[in-house]
C-alpha cells in the first residue's frame, strides 16, 4: 500500500516477464497498432 511496494511489485513483475519463455502478446496487426497510435 506504499510507493515502495508498488515500485517492488512493478520489478518483480518485470523480472518475471523477462523469464519467461514464451512471451505472452496481443495478437495485434499491423494496422490495429496504427489505429492505436492515431488516438
Amino acid at each position: 500500500r506504499s510507493i515502495v511496494g508498488f515500485l517492488l511489485e512493478v520489478v518483480s513483475g518485470l523480472i518475471a516477464y523477462t523469464f519467461q519463455p514464451k512471451k505472452p502478446s496481443l495478437g495485434l496487426r499491423a494496422q490495429e497498432i496504427a489505429m492505436l497510435k492515431q488516438s
